[in-house]
């Protein structure tokens, strides 16, 4: 039973872990986003601006919220 219990935990650990890789991932990547569209070099028209959004908006539903 305790055997069950250990590799459940190890599971459960292994997940969360490539939870939060998978989220440090998305935060860079929505990071990059953000300087692109709005650093000091951006010279992006609304449109352009506007489709970069809708991917930071995507980014933003694969990750789990804080609670």
């Amino acid at each position: 039973m305790q055997e069950e219990n250990e590799e459940y935990e190890k599971e459960i650990q292994a997940e969360e872990a490539a939870q939060e890789a998978k989220e440090e991932k998305l935060h860079d990547e929505y990071n990059a986003l953000t300087e692109k569209m709005y650093g000091e070099d951006s010279n992006l028209s609304d449109e352009e601006i506007e489709k970069l959004e809708k991917k930071q908006d995507a980014i933003l539903d694969q990750v789990e919220p804080i609670n």
